[in-house]
């Protein structure tokens, strides 16, 4: 039985049979919330709801004991940042464990912790084995993005033939890091981005429910959108070569043809503007160290809400309001900081990418 575990939210999602997933880390739910074990850079943390420990990190003090007299086991973690305890039955006299599965501290969720941390050579190995496969596939369909697998034929969700057109492949670490929302059923953790929630059986639309009929809706786009720009931002940050970048640039000039898609009112003078003002896209290739990617993607009658430049303001009763802009930032691994980027705007099925369109109107 296996759960995903989301490491921004600090939630899993309920477990279930997956034949065709491979274990990247334990996860538990508590009285308390979750409490998850999983690979992270050289060493395998703890995260407990929100707050994450390195167990390679000498600094930490961790306390384990048992009241054998009350069958009470008490357990701690304190770093300079973060401090737990919690106490709950010991694993002897708990309703909830296998006694035959359970000989002794280790099988314990919490005594593990301790063992990590105190082993160096089985945390190192752990981390080789888990991390290994955090890069296996994890298939969506590329019309509704309703998860799949390799033996399907046809989407179960929207029954496209999924023979005919590749499914979209994400490794388990970049799923994990796209944006959660609740299932209508307000019981799974599913990508924001998806239509449909795959646990629910039959497959649930999101909250409120939606026909098949309406995934064309400016919301659906927008979300359909925001995960194109988040794969092909993971393409060029996992290639890294200059090359790449510069062919894709190329193809986001826009044209004046362009401009007039974009603009309501004076496409045309913007378009002189623009090619005065952006005779070469500006470079934003990222430095090494920033390897991830925040997204934010809103329909043009939404930019003023959703934490884009207030320049969008003064131009927005002159846009299209079938486009869809992102905005995004390169960051460091858990530095959620960077420079923010704007501009990028899906028009008649490709992206463009046009830098402070409020100065060009």
């Amino acid at each position: 039985m296996c759960s995903l575990f989301h490491v921004d939210s600090g939630f899993g999602t309920s477990f279930q049979l997956q034949l065709e997933r491979k274990t990247s880390g334990v996860c538990q739910q508590k009285d308390f919330g979750w409490v998850a074990l999983y690979p992270q850079g050289k060493s395998i943390v703890l995260q407990i709801n929100n707050r994450v420990w390195s167990l390679g990190d000498s600094s930490i003090k961790i306390d384990y004991r048992h009241d054998h007299h009350h069958n009470i086991t008490a357990f701690s973690i304190v770093d300079s940042f973060h401090q737990f305890s919690t106490q709950y039955p010991s694993w002897w006299v708990s309703d909830e464990v296998n006694r035959e599965d359970y000989a002794d501290d280790e099988q314990d969720f919490f005594g593990y912790v301790l063992f990590l941390h105190r082993n160096s050579i089985v945390r190192r190995n752990l981390q080789k084995l888990w991390g290994s496969r955090l890069h296996l596939p994890v298939l969506l369909c590329p019309d509704c993005l309703t998860g799949i697998s390799e033996s399907m034929v046809y989407c179960p969700q929207c029954s496209k033939d999924i023979r005919k057109d590749a499914a979209i492949e994400l490794t388990v670490r970049q799923f994990q890091n796209l944006l959660f929302t609740r299932c209508s059923n307000d019981k799974h953790l599913i990508p924001d981005h998806a239509f449909t929630c795959g646990y629910c059986t039959p497959p649930r639309f999101h909250t409120p429910p939606l026909m098949a009929a309406d995934l064309t809706t400016p919301q659906k786009k927008c979300a359909a959108i925001r995960l194109r720009a988040y794969l092909l931002f993971e393409f060029l940050l996992a290639t890294n070569s200059p090359s790449v970048w510069r062919e894709t640039m190329a193809n986001w000039v826009l044209t004046r043809e362009d401009f007039r898609q974009v603009f309501l009112v004076g496409a045309d003078q913007a378009y002189d503007r623009y090619t005065k003002t952006w005779p070469k896209l500006p470079d934003i290739k990222p430095s090494l160290n920033k390897t991830e990617i925040r997204l934010w993607a809103a329909v043009t009658e939404d930019l003023p809400n959703n934490n884009f430049n207030n320049g969008y303001r003064s131009i927005i009763e002159r846009l299209a309001n079938n486009c869809v802009w992102v905005s995004w930032r390169f960051t460091c691994p858990n530095e959620p900081l960077g420079c923010r980027y704007e501009g990028l705007v899906w028009i008649d099925g490709r992206f463009k990418f046009l830098p402070k369109a409020w100065e060009l109107s």
